[in-house]
């Protein structure tokens, strides 16, 4: 005869989701300010023509191992809070095409993040480049899906102020995209003249990304807990072990 003993394990795993964009904001946006800091006196940063792209930042040691910690770390951060707003999404409305799109838009900006992180521009151009040029269009595209998605909401949801905060930051991202993009082309034309504007647009663009994924603390904030409860079967007939796992909160939002 078969006997079974069966064990449980409950862990709170989070107490509020508002921390994820909080750590995303600390770990890219804080960290060009400390590889700025590390590598403000390096030769390579004076011998420059103007303000440095944020690329610079992650050329010369120190400065390029911190630049890829923060950065690749950033990217899951940075995942983390687009899933947790996917999730929420689903939980608060229903699921539909246009968010799970936007997911994997926002996945697409994220793997862009490790690639700029993983190789350095003065090595590996071309993969880098890559990865830049995903991170920022994918970005874009990523804003608007969600602005589209939060006036889904309103007014069960969302309030209209935070709709009508990120249609402000979703224009600013993507008039300076497209001007970052001019500005490049004429940094190929006059380097001396162009370089400080390009790389100061650069920038304001990845802060203000950063800022429209605060944004989201509006919404998590809604998620309290989420608890992880595992059960295990332990048979004495050598049946192997078996185990589940399932995830429920004490909020209405539940993030696996």
């Amino acid at each position: 005869m078969e006997s079974r003993d069966w064990k449980n394990f409950q862990t709170t795993s989070l107490k509020s989701f508002i921390y994820l964009p909080i750590l995303a904001f600390v770990l890219i946006p804080g960290g060009i300010i400390i590889c700025y800091a590390v590598i403000y006196q390096h030769e390579f940063i004076r011998g420059l023509p103007g303000f440095p792209f944020i690329s610079d930042l992650g050329v010369q040691p120190p400065s390029n191992a911190i630049f890829s910690l923060l950065f690749n770390w950033g990217a899951l951060a940075t995942f983390a809070t687009m899933y947790s707003y996917y999730k929420y999404v689903i939980h608060t409305s229903r699921q539909s095409k246009l968010n799970i799109a936007a997911l994997v838009f926002g996945f697409i900006t994220c793997f862009g993040i490790t690639l700029v992180a993983s190789f350095e521009w003065i090595d590996s151009f071309v993969p880098h480049m890559i990865g830049a040029g995903l991170t920022f269009a994918g970005c874009i595209v990523y804003f608007w899906m969600i602005v589209s998605i939060s006036w889904s909401l309103v007014p069960d949801v969302h309030s209209r102020s935070i709709v009508y905060l990120r249609i402000v930051i979703a224009s600013l991202t993507t008039l300076l995209l497209i001007a970052g993009g001019v500005g490049i082309m004429l940094v190929q034309v006059n380097k001396a003249k162009f370089f400080n504007m390009t790389s100061i647009l650069e920038w304001c663009l990845t802060y203000l990304s950063y800022l429209f994924l605060l944004t989201f603390i509006y919404d998590l904030r809604n998620i309290r807990t989420t608890e992880v409860n595992l059960k295990l079967q332990r048979s004495t007939n050598n049946h192997p072990v078996t185990s589940s796992a399932t995830c429920t909160n004490d909020a209405f939002v539940d993030v696996v």
